[in-house]
């Protein structure tokens, strides 16, 4: 296992399992084809339920109804075999499971921001990606900060950085107007410094308000790109560092 990925172990996992479909799968796709880490990441998930299929035990009906019939204690040996099965299978997955649940939760191809703070105040010039997927307040908060600290490094420093915040999924919600969001502190951030940019995805948006036609409205800070994804894409082939959260 890496320790550190562009790409949470959560949608690679789903990706191997034939479930991501649209933009998710395209960007799988991408990185596969272009992260070394990314694509061993994807071969040893692929191994690994390779093996999980291998040990799963097939044992004929007509077989286990044989035995059965023939000794009635067998029931008791059939029951302790099966749960036998269970347990080796929940062994092997195991630590793949909590390796992934790890990952997942630092999701950040820098998982030590201390580092990255380094890098910034060491660079004079930097161009940096902060694509944020998930809708959770700890997420959001995490985003903000993050992004203030990193342009106030730099400010410090005299040099310069400019920072993409692209918020696609539920992630969009971080850009939503109104007293309930972020938006303010957002709008507080662009003001003191102004090579930040607060980026939506279009397609997210036409999504959700399908459901809800004008419940989602973004502030008006914020820039429109037909897809959050395709966009960070397009940064990290212009040599971009990119940062998923």
């Amino acid at each position: 296992m890496t320790e550190s990925l562009p790409v949470s172990n959560e949608l690679l996992n789903a990706f191997v399992d034939n479930e991501l479909e649209g933009d998710e799968r395209d960007w799988i796709l991408y990185l596969e084809a272009n992260d070394p880490q990314v694509a061993r990441e994807i071969c040893e998930l692929r191994k690994l339920k390779s093996r999980v299929r291998a040990a799963r035990v097939e044992i004929s009906r007509e077989q286990v109804n044989t035995r059965l019939y023939k000794n009635p204690h067998s029931l008791v040996w059939y029951a302790v075999a099966s749960v036998m099965i269970v347990v080796s299978l929940l062994l092997v997955a195991m630590p793949q499971k909590v390796a992934m649940q790890y990952q997942y939760a630092s999701k950040s191809s820098h998982s030590d921001y201390a580092s990255l703070l380094q890098s910034v105040s060491q660079q004079p010039q930097q161009n940096l990606v902060l694509h944020i997927r998930t809708d959770q307040p700890e997420a959001m908060q995490h985003v903000a900060r993050l992004a203030e600290a990193l342009l106030q490094t730099a400010g410090d420093k005299k040099h310069q950085l400019v920072i993409e915040v692209i918020a696609s999924g539920p992630g969009l919600r971080l850009l939503q107007s109104g007293s309930k969001g972020f938006a303010g502190r957002l709008r507080a951030i662009q003001t003191a410094y102004p090579n930040v940019k607060f980026i939506a995805c279009r397609k997210t948006l036409k999504k959700l308000n399908q459901k809800n036609p004008g419940k989602l409205q973004i502030m008006k800070e914020a820039m429109l790109v037909a897809s959050g994804p395709d966009h960070a894409r397009l940064r990290v082939e212009q040599g971009w560092t990119y940062i998923l959260l």
